[in-house]
This record gives C-alpha cells, structure tokens and sequence, in this order.
C-alpha cells in the first residue's frame, strides 16, 4: 500500500474554482452593455416619453372643468366676474394652459392688486387674490359704496370710515390718490379723517373730527406740498388749543412755499 503525502503549502489548500455557466473564460462584464444598446434605450426613452405626453396633453382628463376652479382672497371682485374671464379656455387641457395670460386678465380688474395663478390637477386651476386695500366710502343713492385705493367704486361696506364727498368718477380718483399720499406720509394724521370733498376749482377739503383744512388746487400734484400742509394745520390746530381757542376750518390756498419754508399766513377761523 503506497501511501500519498498531502502537501501543506497555501496553493494546496484553496478551494477550487466555479466556472459559472454562461461566462467564458476571461469574459468580460463590458462587453454585455454596448454603445449601440444605450442609444436605443435613449430612443425608447425618448419616443416613448413623447407619445406620453402627447396622450395626457391631448385627452379629455385633463381638460378644464369650470366647477373646479378654486379662487380665495377675492371680496370686493365676485366669482363671476373672475370666471367669466376664462370662458374662452374652458375644455383646454390644462398642461397647455398659458397661467401668465389667467394672470394679466384677472391683474386688468382695477381693483385686484396681485394674483396667483396655478393647476390644480387633473382638470381644475387654483386662483389667489390680493385685492387693492379700501381706502372710504361714498354714499350713492343713499347706499354705501366702498372707494379703494384706485378711486374705483364698488358696492360694499368693508373699509375704513372715510366719506367721499363727492359724485364724479374723476374726482374720487384724485381724492383717493391723495389719501393714499397721506397715508404714506403721516398715517397720524389720516387715522383722523372722516371725509374728503373737491369743490368745482378742485380745491381739495379734507375734514377731521373738530375742523376742516381747505388746500389749493396744486396740493393734488405734490406729495411734499401736502405732507408740509398736513404738518403746519396740525401744528396750528396744537397751537390753538392751548390759546383755548376751537377752529372751524384752515384755510390753506394762500400759504406759499420757497427755498427757505412756509411763507404767508393762513386764514384761521
């Protein structure tokens, strides 16, 4: 019996080797992923991804259903009177749907500030409104209607208690931009008017609760004049007071204005 010695080096003791059915020899992974498979799969991607979304541009499920079109913020500006600006893209589908023209249509109603404008899937649209802040109302047949910052007057209540005095459109144009300069430059002040009036020179009166001041026409084209106006019948108004004197009204079309400040005097009665 001849017996074998098993030999101890390290090469002995390795496991053998497992071909694995399939691969050849010094085969090589690379070799299975060639240029021209990755250039048809991006064809596929590609073709494929634009029948897609030529499907779901072009199918009913996403067309603009009007029952689904969401507005909030909007008090002054009805429902209607938004949706019946896009009756003209009811049915599109709404991926094709420009929200930049929605957005200018709804921006054209004087009385909207800001808006915003997006899809609201599948086939609705979600509309947000900031509408201009109210600056008075003006009592039109006997009804109170709200004046915003625009001079545009709308049925409603809702704004601060400042009457305008007057009827004509262009005049409650002008007296809100006043108000609104006002309010910019001394909001003490405007938190005390009740009512702003425009007589036939357009001489603006603008009346607080004890007294009225009355400006010279020119008041209404600089923001300075009137800032200045406003601070010199406060500070006359003050004055006043302590003499224990009550006003009626400032009279302020005479007061002239030079490089050095106020010069002329105004008629206090």
């Amino acid at each position: 019996m001849v017996l074998r010695k098993i030999s101890k080096s390290p090469a002995a003791q390795r496991p053998p080797k497992i071909r694995r059915k399939g691969l050849a020899r010094g085969s090589n992974l690379k070799r299975k992923f060639k240029p021209g498979r990755w250039v048809l799969i991006i064809l596929i991607l590609l073709f494929g991804g634009k029948y897609l979304w030529k499907t779901i541009s072009t199918g009913e499920t996403f067309n603009l259903n009007p029952e689904n079109i969401t507005l909030e913020g909007n008090y002054a500006v009805s429902n209607n009177e938004v949706v019946s600006l896009l009756d003209d893209i009811y049915g599109e589908n709404i991926l094709r749907i420009e929200l930049k023209k929605i957005s200018e249509k709804i921006l054209g109603i004087s009385r909207v500030m800001d808006v915003k404008v997006r899809r609201k899937y599948p086939d609705g649209l979600s509309i947000k409104i900031i509408e201009r802040m109210p600056c008075g109302y003006a009592m039109l047949s006997g009804i109170r209607n709200t004046v915003n910052a625009c001079g545009e007057v709308y049925p409603g209540t809702e704004g601060p208690s400042i009457e305008f005095k007057v009827l004509e459109p262009e005049k409650i144009v002008k007296l809100s931009k006043i108000l609104n300069d006002i309010k910019k430059a001394m909001p003490d002040i405007y938190s005390e008017i009740s009512a702003v009036d425009m007589n036939y020179r357009n001489e603006v009166i603008i009346y607080e609760d004890d007294y009225y001041i009355r400006f010279p026409p020119a008041v209404e084209l600089d923001p300075e004049i009137l800032k200045n106006n406003l601070f010199l019948t406060r500070r006359i108004h003050e004055d006043k007071l302590k003499e224990g004197e009550k006003l009626s009204y400032i009279d302020l079309r005479f007061i002239e204005y030079s490089g050095n400040g106020v010069r002329g005097a105004a008629i206090v009665k």
